[in-house]
This record gives structure tokens, sequence and C-alpha cells, in this order.
């Protein structure tokens, strides 16, 4: 296991752990712990909380004691059991927590939602591939990093755009429309943030068919294009959040496929390289541009 993770050190630092050097604070506060007392589950978890830390991909917590983790349990679903869920209120002072484990040859990762008790990621292979299973691990938490800058951004500017929507209330099924006007020249980005907390954001504007997301002032158009069917399949509110960033978030890539059209594809996710840390340079982003949120209903009437 040691030659395994001074292999990992060397590479991983090299391609998913390099950054260029400017400082950039962390969004994710994260706890990193094993969940047994094996010589390489400890040394795995020393190492993931080095890495994090050094590369600011999180504010790591460390030590929280007095918690039996081998004793934690999920079901198919990635729900806790009322044993799990009492522990995970104990902190409060994080937003994940990720578990390491090691046994019989094989090395496991667990990544939980603290709020809500979810097991959001858990992948296991066998020690021969560990730095595989930390690369997914990374890109994983750079995913989870752009999708909290994107529902709990941090900057009080407000964006300079009206959102207007077509219908002040929609029924289930019925294509939803907006009109965006600008009022300063800007890049906008038109995000739809999930009810439950947990499901990806869903990237309405720009799109595959709207790619020009720079708006001058006074300049109008619809979204999503009328050849985009952007629907609702329950009766709900919905938040629509516009950002408004200086500069172009370039590190977004959009889906090809019907199923992810919309979907935010850092490069950590669609296997594009690059030298610099862009999943994290743009969470960053995220997390300090102007924002204004807008509402909508769907209903069954």
């Amino acid at each position: 296991m040691r030659r395994i993770l001074s292999i990992i050190l060397l590479l991983v630092t090299i391609t998913l752990f390099s950054y260029d050097g400017k400082p950039i604070n962390p969004v994710i506060k994260i706890g990193i712990e094993s969940s047994d007392d094996t010589s390489d589950s400890i040394e795995l978890r020393d190492y993931l909380r080095s890495q994090v830390s050094k590369t600011n991909r999180g504010e790591v917590a460390f030590s929280l004691k007095g918690v039996s983790f081998s004793e934690f349990s999920f079901d198919r679903d990635g729900n806790p059991d009322s044993f799990t869920r009492q522990e995970l209120k104990k902190f409060g002072q994080i937003d994940k927590l990720t578990l390491v484990s090691s046994k019989k040859g094989y090395t496991f990762i667990s990544l939980i939602d603290v709020n809500s008790g979810k097991l959001e990621y858990k992948n296991g292979l066998p020690d021969r591939l560990t730095k595989t299973l930390v690369d997914d691990f990374v890109q994983t938490l750079d995913r989870k990093n752009i999708q909290l800058a994107l529902q709990m951004p941090r900057s009080t500017e407000t964006a300079t755009v009206q959102l207007h929507s077509i219908q002040s209330n929609y029924r289930i099924g019925e294509p939803i429309r907006f009109e965006l006007e600008s009022n300063e020249d800007r890049f906008v980005y038109v995000v739809v943030l999930p009810e439950n907390g947990q499901d990806e954001p869903v990237l309405l504007f720009p799109n595959s068919l709207q790619k020009n997301h720079y708006l001058k002032k006074g300049d109008r158009v619809t979204i999503p294009d009328i050849r985009i069917a952007f629907k609702s399949s329950q009766s709900k509110k919905e938040t629509v959040r516009v950002f408004t960033p200086k500069e172009e978030w370039k590190d977004i890539r959009l889906g090809q496929g019907r199923d992810n059209l919309y979907k935010i594809m850092p490069q950590a996710i669609t296997g594009t390289k690059s030298s610099d840390i862009g999943p994290l340079s743009l969470a960053r982003s995220i997390f300090d541009s102007p924002k204004s949120d807008f509402e909508f209903l769907i209903s069954t009437n």
C-alpha cells in the first residue's frame, strides 16, 4: 500500500492535484476519516487530508472524534439508518464526510452529505488500482464543489438582468419559457436549482442551441430555444438562479445527448486534459459571481 501511495503522490499531484499557485479558497468544508484502524486505511486518510488541503479542494476538518464510523450503514438508495443519521448530527461544522477503508486487498472511498445524511458516492477497487480510485474521488469532489457553489453562492452583488416567465403558472408537462433582458454588458448563466438540494443543477442558458451568452445592455433573448423542450413532470415551485460574471466560465462543458443537454460538465468529468485546476477555479468563480433568484410554479391545473 505504501508503494502504491508513493506512486499516487508522484502522478496525481502532477495532474489532478496540480494548480497554478494562485490563492483560491476552498468551497467545501470536509471531514476525511478512516472507518477502520488498519494501517492502509489510516495512511490513505492522511494522504487525502494532505492533498485536499494542499490543493484547496476543501477546508479539511481534522480528527472528528467520538464517532463509530465502522457502524455507519446506508440502504440501497444511499439513505442512512437511524444510528448513522444521529451520529452525523455531531458534524454541523462540515458539509461533507469522506470515509476510507481497506479490506481483503480492496480500498473503498465514500462521500456523505452531512446535512441530508445521504451517501452520495461510494467506490471500491483492488489496492493495485488505488490511483484510479483516488482520481475518481477527486473528480467527484470537484463536481460537488461546483454544485455547492451554484446552490450557496457567497456574493451579495445582484445580477444585472431581468428574467420574466412567459406565463405566471405552468401545468405539468407544459414547455417552460423565459424572457431574459440584460441591464449591463455581461456574460449570463441561467441555472435551475434542484428542489431537494441533492440532484445536479440544470444549466438552462447557455445551451447547445444558444451558445452566445454574452449579452449587451438592452439585449433580450427567450430561453430556452423553442426547439428545446424544457418541462417539469411534477407539481412544485422551481427556483431559477441567474449569474452575471464579468468573465466567462470557460470550464463548463455541455453534453451532446438529450439526457444531459443542460448538465454542468467540468473538465474533470468530461476527461478533457488540463494543466490547471479548471473545476476548482470554476467553483470559485461561481461562488463569487453576482446572482439573482426567480421563482415560478408548476401545477396540476
